[in-house]
């Protein structure tokens, strides 16, 4: 299980952006909060990347081992 954060000073920067890791999409909640249960395939660099709403998206790297 992975949990998400997304920050923003505001909230409609971080409420229902679309998150996307690992063949998963989910959304945010109102506080920018989000989970995704994936198993990684193998280990590595995975890339999560959060859309906001009218915003630019955000990415952020994971490793696995």
């Amino acid at each position: 299980m992975f949990y998400l954060s997304l920050t923003s000073g505001t909230i409609s920067c971080r409420e229902a952006a679309i998150i996307h890791f690992a063949g998963h999409k989910t959304h945010t909640s109102r506080k920018g909060k989000a989970r995704i249960k994936a198993r990684l395939k193998h280990p590595g660099k995975w890339t999560a990347v959060a859309r906001p709403k009218a915003r630019k998206s955000s990415k952020a790297t994971v490793r696995a081992r």
